[in-house]
């Protein structure tokens, strides 16, 4: 879900703090009339990118007079389409230009960590994805910040989970793919697999039973070679 930067005050009131344009304005670099340019403001801001008749039209990045960063695609001398906008905290946002509205896709960095890209209100909230620094990744769901509903994470050794989530972990009934291709299919509390649940070994036996903190404890249940 989209949300409208009125939703947003402060953030309102920063992305419309575009350049002001007085007699002060000189191009500093390169063509700023009908080709690639740098031109400095009187307010302090500055674009270095591509124009089309003296007017910002094409690639471009606009540092403002307050210290954010505007970086995407101008026509007629405004932003036009899709770009982000980085303040001074390096917080980053993705904006969509491309209707009569401005609109916070709801992209934004983390510092330190990775990178979110999803929907959000104040904190990650919705459908979203996080790349992390480590390589890892996850896409699904949130709840004011935490990963919870249905999700994958795929981690950095390259192990895959996919399923339930609950406060942060896997917690429900979840599949659990390893590096070496055993599959592991059933119940998860707390992050690890915990009531019934299925072990499939690369070479189709499998192990059924009982499951406590991640370890197999059903003694009564055998491993037994799938033909199926």
């Amino acid at each position: 879900m989209y949300m409208r930067l009125k939703q947003f005050i402060s953030v309102t009131a920063v992305l419309m703090a575009s350049s002001v344009y007085c007699a002060d304005d000189t191009c500093v670099v390169g063509d700023c009339v009908s080709g690639v340019g740098t031109m400095r403001y009187g307010d302090g801001s500055e674009y270095t990118g591509q124009w089309k008749e003296g007017k910002r039209h094409g690639k471009g990045t606009e540092i403002r007079y307050n210290g954010g960063v505007v970086t995407g695609h101008y026509a007629n001398d405004r932003p036009h389409g899709y770009g982000t906008y980085t303040f001074l905290n390096n917080a980053k946002y993705a904006i969509d230009w491309t209707g009569d509205e401005e609109q916070l896709l709801g992209s934004y960095a983390y510092s330190p960590g990775g990178k979110y890209v999803g929907e959000h209100d104040n904190r990650e909230h919705g459908h979203g994805t996080v790349m992390y620094n480590d390589g890892g990744t996850y896409i699904g769901d949130y709840d004011h910040g935490n990963k919870q509903g249905r999700g994958t994470f795929v981690y950095p050794g390259g192990g895959i989970y996919h399923g339930d989530w609950w406060a942060g972990k896997p917690h429900g009934i979840g599949t659990f793919v390893q590096v070496n291709g055993d599959v592991f299919y059933g119940e998860w509390e707390d992050g690890m697999p915990q009531g019934h649940g299925i072990l499939t070994h690369t070479d189709n036996s499998t192990k059924e039973g009982a499951w406590h903190r991640g370890q197999f404890i059903d003694t009564s249940a055998t491993t037994k070679n799938r033909t199926d």
